[in-house]
């Protein structure tokens, strides 16, 4: 319908009234009176069926007014015809038309409306424009809402809501705030472009409901599923290669090759050619197009297809977002230098060592024998520096990661071995403690100085531990154990911690505890021994196979079992000693020394196994 209802105003100003239409005064302007008044006055041809709403070839004096009404509507919609150009730019102009054509059926409707509830006619213009500014805020958001572009965000946006809330939820595989924002990139990436697929081909007549439905049933489709028709149709057309391919039916081959792997690129399946992701169909095609080797060809492209696996897309993007936010993570880990984890002592509150500052001597004092009287005053030094500045020295470091977005746990193990291994370092120092022996006349004693013992331990610590993560991240090819879990070591097949003599097992390495017992054979010991490094065997076997992928070589599980045998047996035997046996005659007395059992087993196997992966990446 035509809404350009001209003026009532001449090129010399003069407004025509319904009298100068009505020539003969009868009432009402007659079809000839229209067309004459329109020629004589030099006004814009409109016609009747605009005027005459009832269609009588008549216009009476309410249609007139009408008509006058319409017209300073249509002057007071010309600044938002405009506007719609401005609004709807770029992807969005194709719906300007559509919103132009809805302010003009708003004018119609509105004066019709507006007639039909005996509204006082004069003011039909002044209404139309003052609604003007809410109803043209109504047309544009009902048009951009549901365009297909605005159905498809919407829904994919609701998909996306339902999935990071399962994600959250979920205990077993929640995602952290950095894994997550990964995964609504890459889950979004993929709904993206399947959604754009479906819509672009869709002929249906409700777009939200349908898209959402294929979306959701898309993300628990996996890479074989969407592929199968494909691989049956490439494995069709491959068939006749098998036998006797040569370089004349090469062309042939990419020809169905360049169709199945485009095909992947559809299905947002990434196309991984020797190392190399393909993810554009013209950069496949190039690539394709470069094979010399019709054998080699099909080769590569079964092993593609053997790639495609059985995860949904969800369980992929969820794996690949924990992955990508781990390398992340260890990527900005790995580039702190080890001098950034020294503690400041300046900023140790002392006050919680007490006798700190009245130099004050810690003894400890009894009849019994001088390693007696040494482990009892290691034992409370080390009690007084945990309770004291242990918290206090993680606390500034946990404070540099978070500064660096890092998450603090990554520290755990490696704090506490260096923590543990500095304190024994300090303690066992010449001088650090002196011991007098018992005698007949008087008590055996342990001595220290309180304030030496920790001003050098917080300094043997911050050697320690910038040492310890320089090296730690100095090459990843390496085998780092300053993240073992020692405390495994004293934990059965069901967790529960083991205790042998009134010792927590899983505190020995720790606290550097060494266990003596009269009537205990070595071969008990020696079985102990070996059950608490059997207890660490699957840390270093992720050691051992993170080493391998690292430097590219392939696990080899019994040159594993070979190596951690051998550095088992060394470590039993340099750490358990005795005299006799528990089948012998005569009370034994065996002894086994926890951290040598664990020090030498883990030096003897990172040695020897460092040495066969060198070994065999020369050979590569």
């Amino acid at each position: 319908m035509d809404f350009r209802l001209g003026s009532l105003t001449t090129q010399l100003g003069k407004n025509v009234s319904f009298n100068d239409f009505d020539k003969d005064g009868d009432g009402v302007i007659s079809e000839q009176e229209y067309n004459n008044a329109l020629a004589e006055f030099g006004l814009d041809k409109v016609e009747l069926s605009n005027v005459d709403a009832n269609a009588d070839k008549e216009v009476s004096n309410e249609e007139f007014k009408i008509w006058e009404q319409k017209i300073k509507m249509e002057e007071a919609l010309q600044p938002y015809l405009t506007q719609v150009t401005k609004d709807f730019t770029g992807k969005k102009s194709q719906y300007a038309g559509e919103m132009t054509n809805a302010l003009r059926d708003y004018l119609d409707v509105y004066a019709e409306r507006c007639a039909a509830e005996g509204k006082n006619i004069d003011k039909l213009a002044e209404g139309f424009e003052a609604s003007l500014p809410a109803m043209y805020q109504t047309y544009k958001d009902n048009i951009l809402n549901n365009t297909p572009d605005a159905i498809k965000s919407r829904v994919i946006d609701s998909i996306i809501d339902t999935q990071c809330d399962i994600a959250r939820s979920a205990s077993k595989d929640a995602l952290g705030e950095k894994e997550l924002s990964i995964y609504v990139k890459q889950i979004g990436s993929t709904l993206d472009t399947a959604a754009t697929s479906f819509v672009n081909g869709y002929k249906g007549d409700n777009l939200e409901a349908d898209l959402a439905a294929y979306l959701k049933e898309y993300l628990n489709t996996n890479d074989k599923e969407k592929m199968a028709t494909a691989i049956s149709e490439y494995n069709k057309s491959t068939a006749a290669f098998g036998g006797y391919i040569d370089s004349s039916e090469l062309a042939d081959l990419k020809e169905v090759a360049i169709k199945l792997l485009s095909e992947a690129i559809n299905n947002n399946i990434p196309v991984n050619i020797n190392g190399s992701n393909y993810t554009k169909i013209d950069a496949l095609t190039q690539k394709i197009n470069g094979y010399t080797d019709a054998e080699k060809l099909m080769a590569d492209v079964q092993s593609i297809i053997a790639g495609f696996n059985d995860k949904s897309i969800v369980e992929s993007s969820r794996a690949n977002a924990v992955a990508q936010a781990d390398a992340e993570e260890f990527s900005a880990f790995a580039s702190i230098k080890g001098s950034a984890y020294q503690v400041d002592a300046s900023e140790i509150d002392y006050t919680t060592i007490d006798g700190y500052f009245e130099n004050e001597e810690y003894s400890v004092k009894a009849k019994k024998t001088q390693g007696y009287l040494r482990e009892q005053l290691e034992d409370k030094v080390r009690e007084t520096l945990d309770n004291g500045i242990k918290k206090q020295m993680r606390a500034q470091i946990n404070a540099m990661l978070i500064e660096k977005g890092i998450s603090t746990d990554k520290l755990d193990t490696i704090f506490e071995n260096v923590y543990n291994q500095s304190l024994n370092d300090t303690l066992s120092a010449e001088g650090m403690i002196e011991t007098k022996n018992k005698t007949w006349f008087r008590r055996g004693s342990a001595t220290c100085n309180i304030k030496e013992v920790v001003d050098t331990f917080i300094a043997t610590f911050n050697t320690n531990i910038a040492k310890t993560m320089d090296e730690m991240n100095a090459s990843q090819t390496d085998m780092n154990v300053a993240d073992i879990d020692y405390t495994a070591a004293g934990k059965n097949a069901n967790g529960r911690t083991i205790t042998e003599q009134g010792v927590d097992l899983t505190q020995a390495y720790a606290d550097d505890k060494v266990i003596t017992k009269k009537g205990r054979g070595v071969d008990y010991y020696k079985s102990l021994a070996e059950t608490m490094i059997e207890n660490m065997k699957s840390q270093f076997l992720q050691k051992a196979k993170t080493m391998c992928a690292a430097n590219g070589i392939e696990f080899d599980g019994a040159i594993f079992t070979t190596k951690f045998n051998n550095a088992k047996s060394t470590a039993v035997a340099k750490a358990v000693t005795g005299t006799g046996s528990s089948k012998s005659l005569i009370l034994p007395t065996s002894t086994l020394d926890t951290r040598t059992l664990m020090d030498t087993f883990t030096q003897n196997f990172v040695k020897d196994y460092s040495e066969w992966v060198k070994k065999e990446k020369t050979e590569i």
